[in-house]
């Protein structure tokens, strides 16, 4: 199992404990059930950003850091939304691992 995805089942336990302990008047099933999807989600959203597309968003930042006015076009060359770059650079930003790994990725483009 790669760091990452040790990383991500610790999170993703971590959030499905606090969110049980956090339901309020629905029933132990409905939270866990409810919890449950929101892991999931989590889950396969970070799934989503192994280390290769780590490296990709390094490169791209990197690029957009160079030549701020081109944005639009550097991400449409890579196949990539605005929104989608924003989101995927967040999870990168609140996920340790994935931070570390972004860093050092970005140092070999700068």
């Amino acid at each position: 199992m790669s760091v990452y995805r040790k990383v991500i089942a610790v999170l993703c336990f971590g959030a499905l404990l606090g969110l049980t302990a956090c339901a309020g008047d629905s029933t132990p099933e409905d939270a866990t059930q409810s919890a449950a999807e929101k892991v999931e989600g989590a889950v396969s959203e970070l799934a989503e950003l192994s280390t290769e597309k780590v490296r990709e968003l390094a490169e791209i930042a990197a690029a957009i850091e160079k030549e701020p006015g081109r944005i639009q076009e550097i991400l449409e060359e890579k196949g990539i939304t605005k929104e989608k770059f924003d989101e995927m650079m967040k999870t990168v930003s609140e996920t340790p691992a994935l931070k570390e790994a972004f860093d050092a990725a970005k140092k070999a483009f700068d």
